[in-house]
């Protein structure tokens, strides 16, 4: 296998490794693999098209993009919602799209767990209450990522994975497009 750097960066980081690598002569810059946190800021601004063809570049990215995926009613509604509340003109504006994503998924499966087991106003019964209903989802959640199923069930050292509500198969490496976008594999 070729010689791969792995970045554990955020966006101020990432920028600085990218750059320095897109520095390096041609035979000597090496493929960079990245999580998501280089999505979060001004790294498409900084690296741009022209740098980025320069650099192999790809990053662990959920799989959903309101950019050149097919677009269905539901996810057409959430963008239209977020361009009547926010700034937002079109999904090439959303600058951390990743964030804006998971936010919008684990929010709905928040108000799902409010609306199945209520708020009574005490802070800790409450805590105990939300977190079971978490545990124990009986509706499915529609997110833009997936409809959620049981997304959590209760911890336990034979269940490490019981706070996770995403699999493998909801994974994809991206990469970036032309106007700092970020693409999906077909």
């Amino acid at each position: 296998m070729a010689d791969v750097v792995f970045l554990v960066a955020n966006a101020p980081e990432g920028k600085t490794i990218a750059a320095a690598m897109a520095a390096l002569p041609r035979q000597r810059r090496l493929p960079l693999r990245s999580h998501w946190g280089i999505t979060g800021g001004d790294f498409p601004d900084v690296i741009d098209a022209r740098m980025r063809a320069q650099i192999d570049l790809l990053f662990l990215q959920t799989r959903f993009s309101f950019i050149g995926g097919p677009a269905d009613p539901f996810s057409t509604g959430v963008l239209a919602a977020a361009r009547q509340a926010t700034p937002i003109r079109t999904a090439y504006d959303i600058k951390a799209p990743t964030g804006f994503v998971h936010a919008y998924d684990l929010t709905r499966l928040l108000i799902a767990a409010v609306e199945q087991t209520g708020l009574r106003g005490d802070v800790r019964a409450d805590r105990r209450r939300l977190r079971a209903a978490l545990e124990g989802l009986e509706k499915p959640v529609r997110g833009l990522i997936k409809t959620y199923v049981k997304p959590f069930g209760p911890y336990s050292s034979e269940m490490s994975a019981a706070h996770e509500a995403l699999g493998i198969g909801d994974f994809v490496m991206g990469r970036y497009g032309e106007q700092g976008e970020i693409l999906l594999p077909d």
